[in-house]
């Protein structure tokens, strides 16, 4: 596709909007490059996340979608701030707030499971 088409395939698609089967018969373009456009729409704002997504549960999301939410908000954690470990780590909630992101800590395995039990005799 030359840089001609690319600009029509661009402006069709990404600025006026149109659909990708409206787009297939205008220009009679290769899907595998109307689908690099497509990704590239996604990449700016066309996915929905967070309060924006429909399936958004805010507080009432389960167990596993708030540690993704962590993980969105403040990335893989590198090492363990108990031993320094580098492998398998873990978000682990410091208080039971789970909705907080920054009430989490990076913490190895062993470390998380140490952490849960002295919390659980505590209480």
């Amino acid at each position: 596709m030359n840089r001609t088409e690319q600009l029509a395939l661009q402006e069709l698609y990404l600025a006026q909007g149109r659909s990708y089967s409206e787009v297939m018969v205008i220009l009679g373009s290769v899907v595998l490059v109307v689908d690099r456009v497509r990704s590239r729409k996604r990449r700016k704002g066309g996915i929905r996340r967070g309060p924006l997504h429909p399936n958004w549960k805010g507080d009432a999301a389960g167990y596993s979608a708030l540690h993704r939410r962590v993980e969105a908000v403040r990335g893989k954690p590198s090492s363990c701030e108990k031993c320094g470990a580098t492998d398998n780590l873990h978000w682990a909630n410091m208080t039971g707030d789970y909705k907080d992101v920054y009430d989490y800590k990076r913490l190895c395995p062993l470390c998380h499971k140490r952490y849960d039990t002295a919390r659980r005799r505590c209480q």
